[in-house]
């Protein structure tokens, strides 16, 4: 993936890159499924879309069949695994918690 400075969700540079993503979200998929999570919001969106992802000969992703919905989602995925999401979020999380320690302590008064 490419580094950005400005923090957004970086494309894929490589092909490699970008079929990795796509696997993300069949897997993601594939084991709410399995363990009947329900997510509406998921399967309404972009199991419609990975119906209709095709296999080339090579067993490579046919890239003309991917849609919108299937590429931001899966690179998405891919970007709230990587470790600056992780760190931006836990930061997000402790200011949160902060900023409620902070009412709480007013409020008391």
């Amino acid at each position: 993936m490419k580094k950005t400075n400005l923090g957004g969700m970086p494309p894929p540079s490589t092909r490699i890159e970008f079929e990795h993503n796509i696997f993300l979200s069949i897997e993601e998929v594939r084991y709410k499924i399995e363990n009947e999570i329900r997510d509406p919001g998921l399967f309404h969106s972009i199991v419609p879309s990975l119906k209709k992802v095709k296999a080339l000969p090579n067993n490579r992703i046919d890239l003309s069949t991917i849609d919108e919905r299937i590429r931001l989602h899966s690179n998405m995925q891919n970007w709230m695994e990587m470790d600056f999401f992780k760190e931006a979020r836990e930061k997000a999380l402790k200011k949160s918690n902060e900023n409620i320690d902070s009412d709480a302590g007013t409020s008391n008064k």
